[in-house]
């Protein structure tokens, strides 16, 4: 469990922290986007830079915007890992969180301790740069088949293979991908959606195995039924 744990956090750091990328993985390879620890850890959230939740505070008022498992495919339970709360990576070309957030509030699910994982993250802004991240990465998903996925506070970087999902769009602007590292094999589904100022990342991810869209799409889903209700 232990070279798991690693890789998981490797992949975290390296590929996006994987989920949100620069071309960076969905899952192990963000500090975010599948944000690693507990069970098997590759982190599902789009890149690992420590600097992405600086200043910003776990927030009670997110809590509410966190799904449960109930909510997800059968088998899954919430996890004893902790997903990392940052996911700033640059991926394609995009920063994914080219300002800090305000308040966060993150959970994690696991099926068995080699996965299939989720990851969900609940980000508030206080302004709207969020709205042109999620433009921008549409844009560059077009064209954007295998990129370095680069943490900005280190410079360290992964090469990742990245695909557009074709994912109906969710709350006010959503964007959806796929993407794993050419070296470390673990595939992630991402889905970043924003409402007003309040921007939610999922993520699904395994290790090594082929991954399931429909875990990401009933996951997102719920996220933004959550969101919905909140109003």
């Amino acid at each position: 469990m232990g070279h798991v744990a690693r890789l998981g956090r490797l992949v975290v750091v390296t590929a996006l922290l994987g989920a949100v990328c620069a071309c960076g993985t969905g899952g192990p390879a963000t500090e975010g986007v599948a944000g690693a620890a507990g069970d098997a850890q590759p982190s599902g959230s789009p890149t690992g830079s420590p600097g992405a939740g600086q200043g910003a505070t776990t927030s009670e008022a997110l809590q509410p915007l966190l799904v449960d498992a109930t909510r997800l495919p059968d088998g899954f339970r919430e996890s004893t890992g902790q997903a990392a709360p940052g996911y700033r990576m640059t991926l394609c070309g995009v920063d994914l969180e080219p300002r800090p957030p305000a308040e966060t509030a993150t959970r994690r699910f696991a099926r068995s301790g080699v996965g299939p994982f989720v990851e969900q993250r609940v980000r508030r802004y206080g302004d709207d740069s969020q709205a042109e991240v999620l433009v921008a990465m549409r844009q560059a998903l077009r064209s954007c088949g295998e990129t370095s996925a680069t943490d900005p506070a280190s410079g360290a970087s992964t090469t990742m293979r990245v695909r557009p999902l074709q994912l109906r769009q969710f709350a006010d602007d959503s964007v959806a991908w796929h993407q794993e590292a050419v070296d470390r094999p673990v595939p992630t589904d991402v889905v970043l959606m924003r409402r007003g100022r309040t921007v939610v990342l999922v993520t699904s991810y395994t290790l090594g195995r082929v991954g399931d869209v429909g875990v990401v799409e009933q996951a997102a889903t719920a996220a933004e039924a959550l969101l919905r209700d909140a109003e």
